[in-house]
């Protein structure tokens, strides 16, 4: 019977992310207690994050980059209202915060 605790899982995860990001050549993971914070690509952060073992729970978060902290100039989208016809837009145009598809499928396959 294999047992593990899920700080040692956690731990497992974090490393073999370690060497995953590496081995695609991307910048240094920032890491924090019970926190990494991994850039995959130009425009999305994965953030693994371990709760208490009172609650024994991992966190996985990937989020989109701001698209307007590389251009400065350029002009935010307008807020979108109640009265906006927002129904025949994909998700992705009503929240740019959402990460792609892609990625997360490379993530979920990753761990």
């Amino acid at each position: 019977m294999g047992f593990f605790s899920s700080e040692s899982l956690f731990h497992q995860i974090l490393v073999r992310t370690i060497k995953w990001t590496q081995s695609n050549h991307v910048s240094s993971p920032k890491l924090y207690y019970r926190r990494g914070k991994f850039i995959l690509d130009d425009q999305h952060v994965l953030i693994l994050t371990a709760s208490s073992m009172k609650y024994a729970r991992m966190k996985v978060q990937i989020i989109r980059n701001n698209p307007n902290a590389t251009n400065p100039t350029a002009i935010p989208p307008p807020p979108t209202t109640a009265t906006n016809n927002t129904t025949n837009k994909p998700q992705d145009e009503l929240n740019l915060q959402l990460a792609d598809p892609t990625v997360v499928a490379r993530v979920r396959f990753f761990i």
